[in-house]
């Protein structure tokens, strides 16, 4: 029986990964940089296929996005069953118009360059004050559907792309090169 990672698929990049997969991808800007200088990932962003669009919580709320607007998206290959998909993007899908968590991106900067953890008591609130990052909304999507990439206790909103860059390494869904283009 296959289970949810399958790590001998080939790499697929490219405008839609299928229903209830995330990406990760490099966009371009000012903050964009400072996401990946402190992370150290060539990444930036991520987003949630929804089946006909992508769910993506960029500054200042969540929101949707057509496919083709992030270009070089790689996505995941988790194995689903019936019905997961539908549970992540239901979950994606209600977050919509939700506000972005600009301190959620101050304090993971924060624990990064100081190398302490979050203070139990402000990741529990970072956890639940009702705003999202990319990446913490990609999480808490899988989590809605049962797929749990994460197990070590570090509180949903303490996750950012570059872990999933990781994540997809070591499942081997990353192409061996990826040009990022100048768009977005």
């Amino acid at each position: 029986m296959r289970g949810w990672l399958d790590t001998w698929q080939k790499p697929r990049v490219g405008e839609s990964g299928g229903k209830g997969q995330v990406c990760i991808v490099r966009t371009h800007g000012f903050s964009s940089w400072v996401i990946r200088l402190f992370t150290g990932a060539p990444v930036n962003h991520m987003a949630i296929d929804t089946g006909t669009e992508l769910v993506s919580a960029e500054y200042p709320f969540v929101r949707t996005r057509p496919y083709g607007y992030f270009t070089n998206c790689v996505w995941s290959q988790f194995i689903y069953d019936d019905a997961q998909p539908d549970k992540i993007v239901e979950f994606a899908v209600a977050q919509l118009g939700k506000p972005y968590g600009t301190l959620d991106d101050i304090a993971i900067g924060v624990g990064i360059l100081t190398k302490e953890h979050t203070p139990r008591r402000l990741a529990r609130w970072l956890a639940n004050n009702g705003e999202w990052i990319c990446s913490s909304l990609a999480d808490a999507s899988l989590r809605a559907g049962g797929v749990h990439v994460r197990n070590d206790g570090v509180p949903l909103g303490a996750i950012t792309p570059a872990f999933f860059w990781k994540f997809f390494a070591d499942a081997g869904w990353l192409p061996r090169r990826i040009r990022f283009s100048k768009r977005i």
